[in-house]
């Protein structure tokens, strides 16, 4: 009898848990079923797919209830008649699907703020591996003297000994503060770019600032916009003057796939005005080298380039204007390799349109030719102005007053 009584009370206690357990499932089921509307099954939300009850109780969205009301007035589920007037907004399940969001976008927030963290993590590993490499280069060279130190002139000694005590200085002492900058750009190049317009075109003082070498100080350049673009100007500044919000260099080149990058140059006109000239870049051997220049990145750049008129290509292409010299870097450009090198291969550009033509040594001519001209070496297509060649002036001393690249938004 006990024995009996046993099995009955498992296989009642088994069946609940059955029950249970199948209860669960089944609310899980519902919990997913009433954000959505059972008609479309599109998921509720507080502008268009609002919930609406009928007066037998159940909920669907009120673009499919003005549609049964207008073709069939009644309920799909239980088939009561409805009307217009025994509708009414379903607030509670409003507040549900609200609460929901506001976790939703919690979470991705939180994601948002590991994902950047990885990032900076990442950084600060490798700038630790880069010194480790400098001091595993110092150490072998300090090796190598030991093995025949009577071979080596003193001279070289002291040389040798002097590179590794700067060396030391630099990693211990040396290594400037990099100010805080704003969060990385991932996941959403577009959204990181607009946010840094807004912030500008609201008065808001943000420079972007760049270290280019680990022997270098902390370089800066202006941040402006004008007409839906954005405008990074070379990296020439040495001090942040107080501005409190920066734009790591490095984040803006993790943009650059993503965005269309255009280079710009600012001159000064015949009036004495100041122009933008906006260039459209094309794809060339030569144009990762004429970017670089033209953010000043590496120490070398553009920006207080002296330019001419230049030699015209043939009586139908004009010379625009031509580089003559531009800023070089002492030290900063060492270790920077661009690969760069001139082509041979021709390309037919259009009547009227003025092209940027560089060279291997980082100089550049514009053109523009009354025919169809082929060129060699085209990095970019001037796009704006459209009449830049009525608007130079020649005169002594003519410098180019800025440049730097742009993103059009």
């Amino acid at each position: 009898m006990g024995n009996s009584e046993a099995r009955s009370r498992r296989s009642s206690s088994s069946s609940n848990s059955s029950t249970i357990m199948e209860s669960s499932k089944c609310y899980e089921n519902i919990s997913d079923q009433i954000l959505f509307c059972g008609i479309c099954f599109d998921e509720y939300e507080s502008k268009e797919k609002i919930p609406m009850s009928m007066k037998c109780g159940h909920t669907y969205c009120k673009l499919c209830i003005d549609e049964l009301l207008s073709t069939n007035p009644e309920c799909p589920s239980c088939r009561e008649s409805i009307s217009k007037s025994s509708i009414v907004k379903n607030y509670g399940l409003l507040d549900v699907i609200s609460s929901l969001w506001t976790k939703k976008s919690s979470s991705e927030t939180f994601i948002e703020q590991l994902e950047t963290l990885s990032e900076e993590l990442k950084s600060e590993i490798d700038d630790l591996n880069k010194k480790s490499q400098m001091l595993t280069r110092k150490l072998e060279k300090v090796d190598e003297l030991l093995k025949e130190p009577l071979i080596i002139s003193v001279d070289t000694f002291k040389t040798t000994i002097a590179e590794i005590e700067s060396t030391l200085d630099f990693i211990n002492h040396g290594n400037p503060i990099v100010p805080k900058v704003i969060a990385s750009p991932f996941p959403d190049p577009m959204n990181y770019m607009l946010k840094i317009y807004e912030k500008v075109e609201s008065g808001v003082k943000m420079l972007c600032v760049h270290q280019p070498g680990y022997n270098t100080g902390l370089f800066y350049g202006n941040i402006s916009v004008w007409s839906n673009t954005i405008f990074f100007h070379s990296l020439t500044r040495k001090t942040s003057n107080d501005c409190k919000e920066f734009l790591a260099f490095e984040d803006l080149k993790k943009v650059m796939p993503a965005l269309k990058i255009k280079t710009f140059l600012k001159l000064k006109t015949k009036t004495g005005a100041n122009q933008i000239i906006l260039i459209n870049l094309m794809e060339s051997p030569l144009l990762s080298q004429f970017i670089r220049l033209c953010t000043g990145e590496t120490g070398s750049g553009y920006k207080g380039a002296s330019f001419e008129k230049g030699e015209d290509k043939d009586s139908n292409c004009k010379s625009v204007m031509k580089l003559v010299s531009y800023r070089r870097g002492i030290n900063s450009d060492k270790g920077n390799v661009d690969y760069a090198f001139e082509t041979t291969a021709e390309v037919c550009y259009r009547d009227k349109e003025s092209v940027v033509v560089a060279s291997l040594d980082g100089s550049f001519q514009i053109f523009n030719s009354d025919y169809k001209t082929y060129y060699k070496n085209v990095v970019g297509v001037i796009e704006i102005p459209l009449n830049l060649k009525d608007l130079l002036s020649y005169n002594d001393n003519v410098k180019i007053i800025e440049a730097g690249i742009a993103f059009q938004l």
